[in-house]
């Protein structure tokens, strides 16, 4: 009997990443696209996903468009 790897759902991914970006996140700088994808390792896309998803929790707050600061 092998067991087979599930993949991860984009929820996951998405709970990894915050968990990670604010482990490691400086927090004297504004969260960033470009910066989360630095320290977790990912591309732009699961990034904007990520800040978004973020937004929604209330961690950060839109600042202009596609900018986001510290809640």
């Amino acid at each position: 009997m092998t067991l087979e790897k599930q993949p991860m759902k984009p929820e996951d991914y998405i709970e990894r990443n915050i968990k990670n970006f604010l482990d490691i996140a400086d927090r004297s700088r504004r969260p960033t696209t470009s910066g989360l994808q630095r320290i977790c390792r990912i591309g732009y896309s699961q990034a904007i996903h990520t800040l978004e998803e973020m937004e929604r929790r209330g961690i950060v707050v839109a600042d202009e468009p596609w900018s986001w600061k510290w809640a």
